[in-house]
């Protein structure tokens, strides 16, 4: 059984793995830790855009958002990055 946020829109949370069984991003968003990044795995199971910013050391191995990323507009960035949320429940970025 899958848990399913109560933010996540219906469409996307009735499965955590993707219809094509192409291997998603892995990281995890702080976001109650129950949303992944929907976009295709590009390095180390990563997408590019959370690869690039593992690279910037803005997340680590396991996709954890550093704690001296002190720039709250690039955590909402990483955050959101890959989700698809309804439009209400979106942030201003």
């Amino acid at each position: 059984m899958t848990f399913k946020a109560p933010w996540i829109p219906p469409q996307t949370a009735e499965s955590a793995l993707p219809a094509d069984g192409a291997q998603r991003c892995r990281f995890i968003t702080s976001l109650g830790g129950a949303a992944r990044c929907q976009d295709p795995a590009y390095l180390l199971g990563f997408c590019q855009f959370h690869f690039e910013a593992f690279e910037r050391c803005e997340i680590d191995h396991l996709g954890r958002i550093s704690d001296n990323l002190d720039d709250q507009n690039r955590r909402r960035q990483i955050n959101y990055h890959g989700l698809m949320l309804s439009e209400d429940a979106k942030p201003v970025l």
